[in-house]
């Protein structure tokens, strides 16, 4: 084994200045006058599943796919593929790389199931011959060839121009009040919502965008509830208005059936088998004063 492969396996390539503290910023990639700008984290969240809504707990719990994406210029990238999952980062690079953190507002619990980081190909590549700021993959010596070295120049691709993407899959309950806001118990509609929002200093110095509407993959009914809807926007957390956010809502009925099986009809039961027992008693009583 030469090494060569190696070699040509890493993809991303910091710029000396690189300060994985600083928010990434892209640039209108003019050569002569450029303009740098905050950069876009556009975010997309699935619903995979609910698992859980329980009145008693006040509480539901969900599966859900978190995806980011941003563009930094301080950044470029080799040897990018057209799948991007064939691009992944790293455990070793993605610890020198900015990245969001975000957090959830109404949060009981979560678990971080699965996440990884990968390059969209999004441009089409330029030669570089940067051979010292990109070395080892400007240049590599193959040891099998008489000692020879060997001169290539890569395909660079700009990080102003193509986009790092962060997927998590999380395990996560969520407070609810289940105030059945707009009709009376049990015919009512309850909202449970909760926000995305960064942390620290990341969110006012980048765009924390909603990429597209939410997709929801989960169930029609879930306990005694029919989930009616889901829906993701681009807001600010309520009890802190200066915060970005991004508020997600779904819409819970109560199914009368389940209600009618679990409440009324035990009730229903126990009236007849009560009425049933004293009138037994009663035609009971009657008989023995006939024969009496």
């Amino acid at each position: 084994d030469d090494g060569s492969d190696e070699a040509r396996c890493d993809k991303v390539f910091l710029e000396e200045k690189y300060d994985k503290s600083i928010p990434p910023e892209v640039s209108d990639n003019d050569p002569l006058d450029p303009q740098f700008y905050s950069s876009d984290i556009n975010t997309a969240i699935e619903i995979l599943d609910v698992t859980d809504v329980d009145q008693r707990t006040k509480t539901f719990s969900v599966f859900i796919q978190l995806d980011m994406e941003w563009r930094d210029n301080n950044i470029q990238f080799a040897y990018l593929k057209d799948n991007f999952y064939d691009n992944d980062i790293n455990d070793t690079m993605r610890a020198r790389l900015w990245l969001p953190l975000y957090d959830f507002a109404f949060l009981e619990t979560i678990e971080t199931i699965f996440k990884r980081l990968v390059v969209k190909r999004e441009s089409e590549p330029q030669l570089s011959a940067d051979i010292d700021n990109l070395h080892p993959i400007g240049w590599y010596q193959i040891e099998s060839l008489f000692g020879l070295q060997f001169l290539f120049f890569p395909e660079i691709y700009e990080g102003s121009k193509n986009s790092l993407k962060i997927e998590f899959f999380l395990r996560a309950k969520f407070l609810c009040n289940f105030q059945n806001i707009d009709e009376k118990y049990p015919f009512g509609v309850d909202r449970c919502n909760f926000y995305i929002y960064l942390k620290d200093n990341q969110n006012g110095v980048v765009n924390f965008k909603l990429r597209k509407n939410l997709t929801n993959f989960g169930p029609e009914t879930v306990s005694a509830f029919r989930i009616d809807g889901w829906e993701a926007t681009e807001s600010h957390f309520a009890v802190k208005e200066y915060l970005k956010a991004i508020s997600v809502v779904v819409t819970l009925r109560l199914r009368f059936f389940s209600i009618f099986m679990v409440t009324y009809l035990p009730s229903i039961l126990m009236n007849v088998i009560n009425q049933a027992t004293n009138y037994i008693s009663g035609m009971s009583f009657l008989s023995q004063n006939k024969r009496d």
